[in-house]
C-alpha cells in the first residue's frame, strides 16, 4: 500500500530511529519504525489484520473514519484510508490515555 505522512516530522521519524525514539521514548520510537514498513508491504487492510500483534481497529467519535494500530502500551499510530487510491494516512503517534 501507499504510505503518505500527514507531516514532514511523522515522515523523517519513520526513516531514522533516533528521531522517533528522541520524540516518544526508546520503545515506541522503534515499534513506530518497525511498523510504518508493514503498512507499506501489505496491499489490503485485510492483510493487516493478519498481523494480530498490531491490533487494527477504527475509532469511533471524533476520530470517526480513522483506524489504529497499537505500538506499545496505550500508544498507537492513528491513519486514515483511502480506498479509491489504496493510500494509507498516518495521521499521528499519540498515547490515547495522555
Amino acid at each position: 500500500m501507499h504510505v503518505e505522512f500527514r507531516t514532514n516530522a511523522l515522515r523523517l521519524r519513520a526513516e531514522n530511529s533516533s528521531r522517533a525514539k528522541r520524540a516518544w521514548g526508546a520503545v515506541v520510537g522503534q515499534h513506530y519504525v518497525d511498523h510504518v514498513p508493514i503498512l507499506m508491504a501489505v496491499d489490503s487492510l485485510d492483510q493487516l489484520r493478519l498481523f494480530r500483534e498490531l491490533r487494527l481497529h477504527t475509532l469511533r467519535g471524533r476520530r470517526s473514519g480513522t483506524w489504529a494500530i497499537s505500538l506499545f502500551g496505550r500508544w498507537r499510530l492513528i491513519f486514515e484510508h483511502h480506498e479509491e487510491t489504496d493510500t494509507i494516512l498516518i495521521l499521528e503517534v499519540t498515547d490515547y490515555h495522555g
